[in-house]
């Protein structure tokens, strides 16, 4: 009986620092959801590029 109650426990025990440790490292679906919210910054920051890009061009 002594050995099932430590078998549980290190089964939660592991199972709780899986779950801690794959908080550290999300899923695709989550970093495509946090890109969507960004996005309209990604548009202008990649127009303020191209600006640049233009600015440079047209001086040489």
């Amino acid at each position: 009986m002594k050995h099932l109650l430590l078998y549980f426990l290190f089964f939660v025990g592991a199972a709780f620092i899986f779950i801690q440790c794959a908080k550290l490292f999300p899923t695709k679906n989550k970093t495509e959801k946090h890109q969507t919210k960004s996005q309209p910054e990604n548009s202008l920051s990649n127009a303020n590029k191209q600006n640049r890009t233009v600015a440079i061009a047209t001086r040489n």
